[in-house]
């Protein structure tokens, strides 16, 4: 089952600062630019620099300008529908869109993070900790955050 999903302008001037994407809705090709349906603009944007795609299960980006792509996680985006995966940083020149998770406590959330396996627990929390959430890794160690998620999560679920 798909989560709900948020693609938040992080670095970059835009409005709206952030789409929120529903699990069974689409978001029809979008133009991204400095003249595109959301319009973003910083520097190196193009008036038209990429387009987004949400098919209701999956997010995809798609460069407009093989000589200006779009990037995710620092990787070129060709001018061919490419999935992108959560958490995402999508970079359009310096501009800055991320792709992530909608955590604004829902249940589901807290269903995903604990279904998190323990290898992946640490870069879950570093994900959150981008996101405001969380304690700092500078005032604790790593076993004492993972414990501290634990018993955040069990609290959530616990109080639904």
């Amino acid at each position: 089952m798909a989560e709900a999903s948020v693609i938040e302008l992080r670095a970059g001037r835009g409005e709206p600062r952030q789409i929120s994407l529903t699990p069974g809705s689409v978001l029809d090709p979008t133009s991204v630019g400095q003249a595109g349906m959301w319009r973003v603009s910083g520097g190196g944007v193009l008036d038209v620099h990429g387009y987004l795609y949400f098919d209701g299960k999956a997010l995809f980006v798609q460069s407009a300008d093989d000589n200006a792509p779009v990037m995710v996680n620092r990787h070129r985006v060709a001018r061919a529908w490419t999935e992108v995966r959560m958490p995402s940083t999508i970079e359009l020149g310096e501009v800055q869109l991320v792709y992530r998770i909608d955590t604004d406590g829902s249940m589901s959330f807290w269903r995903y993070l604990l279904q998190t396996p323990r290898s992946l627990m640490v870069q879950r929390i570093t994900d959150l900790r981008l996101f405001g959430r969380g304690p700092s890794e500078k005032r604790l160690g790593c076993r004492r955050i993972l414990t501290w998620y634990k018993k955040r999560i069990r609290r959530e679920l616990l109080s639904r």
